[in-house]
């Protein structure tokens, strides 16, 4: 059993963690460090490979940029593509491909690594 003066040390611990959680985890991008933008709950450093320049840039002529379910900026497109598993980067880039093809409203946001492709 813990005397009140323990019991008060782990509440202080305890609140100063959820202060700190909600801070690093929270979706405010000015939150990022100068050069960095808030990218799949993360702070990261945008830009990105030939291959991701390449994806954003279809993306970009098909899709755009902005709105509720697709990337905010080139900068988030390519450093979300980069740090995407050789299967999702195959899932978005598919999908990309069946925007083009078939129906951007459909297959953007999967593009944008949604589901399907999360």
């Amino acid at each position: 059993m813990c005397d009140k003066g323990t019991v008060t040390v782990l509440r202080i611990l305890w609140t100063a963690s959820v202060v700190l959680l909600l801070t690093r985890c929270g979706s405010d991008p000015a939150a990022c460090p100068a050069g960095q933008e808030l990218i799949d709950g993360a702070c990261r450093t945008p830009g990105g490979s030939a291959e991701a320049k390449q994806f954003c840039a279809g993306y970009e002529d098909t899709c755009g940029f902005g709105g509720g379910a697709r990337y905010s900026s080139a900068g988030v497109c390519q450093a979300s593509f980069d740090s995407y598993n050789a299967e999702r980067q195959d899932c978005v880039v598919n999908h990309l491909g069946l925007a083009v093809a078939l129906d951007p409203n459909e297959h953007c946001p999967h593009a944008a690594g949604q589901s399907p492709c999360d």
